[in-house]
């Protein structure tokens, strides 16, 4: 248990990589945090963490809301002291052709993938006194999905995650 009394803070963690990250984490000895925004889902996840014996909690949090991240990240840190590893997994698409999307769309990308990133990063350092160690983002691989006509992914999640890559 490579990982024993460490606090993993996992966004994203009620499906896909994010749930992954979570089970992964927990097998490894971590207390996981799990964020997202579906209570039920994340239930299941912590149930399943339990289950096998590791420590977990949910906490409701859609990391498009500065005011959720921030009273997230605040009830994760008063229940289990510290936060040693966040995975800043969650994020959205709004997939189409760049000239076609819409001004709302394109800010809400930018605000939940990158923003938020940013803002949970922050709020880690500054209320858990610094205190955190390995702090990671996850990206996905739709840089490298060929659409048919030789483009690789869309201008916007290609922007979206060369931007992001920076937040490590």
């Amino acid at each position: 248990m490579k990982l024993e009394g460490r606090v993993a803070l996992v966004t994203g963690a009620s499906q896909g990589i994010g749930h992954a990250c979570a089970l992964a984490l927990a097998r490894e000895g971590a207390t996981v945090a799990a964020a997202a925004r579906n209570q039920q889902k994340l239930d299941e996840l912590v149930g399943q963490i339990t289950a096998a014996g590791g420590k977990a909690s949910a906490f409701v949090m859609d990391v498009g809301h500065e005011e959720q991240v921030k009273s997230g990240i605040k009830s994760a840190l008063a229940q289990f002291g510290k936060v040693d590893i966040l995975v800043n997994n969650a994020g959205i698409t709004r997939d189409q052709l760049v000239m076609r999307m819409k001004r709302a769309d394109w800010d809400s990308v930018l605000n939940t993938n990158l923003t938020s990133a940013y803002q949970r990063h922050q709020r880690v350092r500054a209320d858990g006194a610094g205190r955190a160690g390995e702090l990671r983002s996850v990206k996905s691989g739709a840089d490298r999905a060929d659409d048919g006509d030789g483009a690789r992914g869309s201008f916007a999640q290609y922007y979206l995650q060369r931007g992001g890559s920076g937040i490590y």
